[in-house]
């Protein structure tokens, strides 16, 4: 199956511009930032094997972000901390990396796919689609983008505090990342607010 970007200005409502694909990884992590990415694709594109990232290996995922870098118009990232995520709670956090992503883009940005249920307020007009990255290549492309990133900074995070495995999990709830915390402790990068059982 080959994804496609099955979306144009006409189609979606209100665009008169470039329709652009959004997605965020991390919400459900007990460490590290939530990051959103924001694709613009040419028209007409399609890519042969361009998946959701969930559906891919990590080297496929590499290997696709890579590819994508070169054809697609632009991206941009949003990054929430953990920090804010603490302050903010996840559902603004979540809304908050997706206009950051939308802000650091060139591109005028008429209408957007989402993926996801609404989050409100969003101050662009977008149509979010359930199971998006599924169905929509800008969105797929915008999982890869998120997913590679947000692995690229836990991979580093991992070089501060190894005895966590953050190499390993990426900071989500695996059996491994409780032994450690149970072991260690929350640390600085941790979202205390997911954390309150391990909290001493």
């Amino acid at each position: 199956m080959i994804l496609q970007s099955k979306w144009s200005a006409t189609q979606a409502p209100h665009a008169r511009g470039r329709v652009i694909g959004l997605d965020e990884v991390g919400r459900g992590a007990w460490a590290g930032p939530l990051v959103a990415a924001a694709v613009v694709f040419p028209s007409r594109f399609k890519l042969e094997g361009l998946k959701d990232s969930k559906q891919l290996t990590p080297d496929a995922r590499e290997f696709f972000a890579y590819r994508l870098q070169q054809c697609a118009v632009e991206w941009s990232y949003g990054i929430v901390h953990h920090w804010e995520i603490d302050a903010f709670g996840i559902v603004e956090a979540n809304r908050l990396a997706f206009v950051r992503a939308l802000q650091g883009l060139n591109a005028v940005t008429e209408h957007i796919l989402v993926d996801g249920l609404p989050v409100s307020p969003f101050p662009y007009p977008a149509t979010f689609l359930v199971r998006g990255d599924e169905r929509e290549a800008v969105i797929a492309a915008a999982s890869i983008f998120a997913k590679v990133f947000r692995d690229n900074l836990l991979r580093a995070a991992n070089t501060l505090y190894p005895q966590f495995g953050f190499y390993d999990h990426k900071g989500y709830g695996t059996a491994q990342h409780r032994v450690a915390l149970k072991a260690h402790g929350i640390s600085r990068f941790h979202r205390r607010s997911f954390l309150s059982s391990f909290l001493r």
